[in-house]
Order: structure tokens, then sequence, then C-alpha cells
């Protein structure tokens, strides 16, 4: 029987983690956020809690917690509610358990059992609050002396000085955390039409928990189509600029119909390149200090430039931005989620849907427009068509 080291090796690969995209500095950040979180909460907590040599004055998972508090605030399972709550559960869970199950091992899982059941009824489910409820039952003689007093000290009183400390230190290093502090988002949608609901239902549809937030993940998808319309974008310039060999047919009409180059005509060509790259580089320059991109730019040019009218189908604005008609309803269904866009159902015919600017569009249009136009009065002093 042969030795299935192929497989083997295969299960193996598959046990290397994969890279962290995390940058040295925010390595650091993390590191000495736990080191002053797990000092300043141990010596908070002699503070408060005095002399009480029965008692633990720092309990092991609040390890576990500056883990999550310090180098992934922005899990799900490191938010406030889920450090309190989650800890503070398991406390009395784990308490309860030790009292009424006169087996250890089996107070122990029943206890974890039961903490993470309840953790996620009341959406506060965090890892650390594990280890707290095996410490309710296996702390020792002090914890189980203590009872319920166990779960204000040093549970509560450790959970809240930890939690105190994340918040100062995030605010201190410009940190945002809580994750979802701040007004509530208008419905995100991404350049190819992905909503906040497609991710829910697809989420739903696993049926597993992910440690990520589901605006994070639409705000994720909408990055990575941002980079690739851009790497798309200059592939194709770098395509228009390439030169194409002529064929035999188009070459013997060429000698035969126009006359051959001169080099002044190359000069011409070549700064009439120079200046439209240079133009195209401080449009987008322009458009994205203003939080949008060049193609949503196009887009609201082409509603306010749209001959007669101060509106245009999306089938219109396909035509004029040279785009497949889906293409341009994910760019519209963006533009309306920034509150630049709305559209309006045509009076005389309802499945007609016309695409206005709103004030906000308008107002962003003008500042960008205004700046192409003193941009362009710039370069027409240098810039030629090369006729």
């Amino acid at each position: 029987m042969s030795f299935p080291t192929a497989s083997i090796a295969s299960w193996l690969g598959a046990c290397v983690p994969e890279p962290l995209h995390v940058s040295r500095t925010e390595r650091l950040r993390a590191v000495l956020g736990a080191l002053i979180g797990i000092g300043l909460t141990g010596v908070m907590s002699i503070w408060t809690m005095g002399d009480h040599a029965d008692l633990p004055l720092l309990i092991a998972p609040m390890g576990a917690s500056a883990v999550l508090l310090f180098a992934a605030p922005a899990s799900p399972l490191a938010q406030p509610w889920c450090v309190i709550g989650g800890n503070l559960l398991a406390a009395v869970i784990g308490v309860t358990c030790a009292q009424w199950i006169p087996l250890p091992i089996l107070a122990a899982a029943v206890a974890v059992a039961l903490a993470i059941g309840m953790m996620f009824a009341c959406r506060c489910l965090h890892p650390p609050s594990g280890a707290v409820a095996l410490t309710a039952v296996f702390g020792g003689p002090g914890i189980k002396a203590a009872g319920y007093g166990f779960v204000i000290m040093p549970v509560a009183i450790n959970s809240l000085i930890m939690l105190a400390c994340a918040l100062l230190f995030h605010w201190a290093t410009r940190h945002r955390y809580p994750h979802h502090a701040g007004p509530a988002r208008a419905p995100r949608t991404t350049r190819s039409g992905v909503t906040d609901a497609d991710i829910a239902a697809v989420l739903d549809s696993r049926d597993e928990l992910l440690t990520i937030d589901a605006e994070d993940l639409v705000t994720l998808v909408d990055d990575a189509e941002q980079r690739a319309e851009l790497r798309a974008s200059r592939q194709r310039a770098a395509l228009a600029d390439a030169p194409t060999a002529p064929s035999t047919a188009d070459a013997d009409m060429t000698r035969r119909s126009t006359p051959p180059l001169k080099k002044s005509d190359f000069e011409v060509l070549s700064e009439f390149r120079h200046q439209l790259r240079r133009f195209l580089h401080f449009s987008e320059e322009a458009v994205q200090a203003e939080g949008i991109t060049p193609l949503q730019y196009l887009l609201l040019l082409h509603i306010k430039g749209f001959p007669g009218r101060e509106w245009a189908t999306v089938g219109e604005l396909a035509e004029r931005m040279v785009s497949v008609h889906h293409g341009t309803v994910a760019l519209v269904n963006r533009c309306e989620a920034l509150g630049l866009v709305r559209r309006e159902p045509a009076s005389e015919d309802k499945r007609q849907v016309r695409i206005h600017l709103t004030e906000q569009g308008e107002i962003v249009l003008a500042r960008l427009a205004a700046l192409h136009r003193e941009e362009l009065k710039t370069t027409s002093r240098h810039f030629q068509l090369p006729l």
C-alpha cells in the first residue's frame, strides 16, 4: 500500500496561514495598545478592588479581549456591547453552573455551551467570554466562595476598564472605534450593482459566521472594483497608444494617398498626446479629491450637458459614455447612493426613467467643471490639433 504523501502534503499546505494584510505601523499600534490596555487595567483594578487576595485582580480572558480590542478592532466580535455583554453573561452562567452542577467537567462544558447560546441570542458573541465561563468553574476556592460577586469583581471591573482603555487609545491614535460609531449610512451600491441587501442575502445563504461587518464587505468590493476599473482604463489607454501594424492594402493606400510625415509632424503628434495625457491626469486627481471617480464625473457632466434638457435616460448616457447598458446602470446606482443623482419616471411614459442631478450633484459638478475649464484655458496655449 503506497503512502499518500501527496495528500498529506496538500493537507499540510492547507494548514499554512494566509498572509496578514496589515502594515508594520498597524502591528506596532496593536502591540502598544495591548501593552497600555493590560497595564492600565491591572493598575486600575488594584486601585478599584483594593486588597482581595482571594480573587484574581486581572483574569486571564482579558488577554484574549486585548487581542480583539487592539489588534482586530474592526471585528464585530470586538465591539463594546460584545465585550461587556459577553463577559457578564458568561460570568453569570459560569457561576450558576458551578453552583448547581457537582461535576466540574460537566459544569464547564454546560457553562461554555450555554454562554455561546446566550451570546448568540443577545448578539454579543465574544470569544474570550468562553474563557470567563471556564474561569468561573475552575477558578479556585476564592472565586467559588465569591459566588455571583465574581461577576462584578473582577469580571465587570476588568471589562469596563479594558474597554475604556481601548476607547481612549483608539481616539488618541485616530483609529475608528467602535467600528459602527457615527450616523447611519445610506444603503451602499457598488459599481457592478452589488447592494447591502445582496451581501446580507449571501451571508444568510452561507449560514456561517464571518468576523467582518457587511458594510465593510460592500466597501471592500467597491474598492476592488474601482482598482479593477482604473487598471482596465490604463490598459485601454496603453492599447490606444500602442502602434499597430497596418495591413498591406492599407499601407499601399497610405503610400498612394498621403505624403510621408515630416519630423515636425511627429513633434506635433507627440505634443498633442503629451498635453492630452496631462489633462486626463489632472482630471483624475481633481475628481478623486472630490471623493468620486472619473466615470462618475463623466456621468454628471453628460446629464447636465445633454442637449436641450437637464436630464437623460440610461440608454442615452450609455451612448454618450460609449459604455454597455448594465455598466451604466451600475454607475447610476453608485451615484444615486452617493446622493449625486436621482431617478424620476417620465410623466408621459412611466416605463421611462429619467436621470436628474440632485442639488449635491449640481454643486460637485459645478466645482469640477470650473476646475476643468480653467485647466483647459491653461492647456489651450500649448494644445493644438495634429492636423
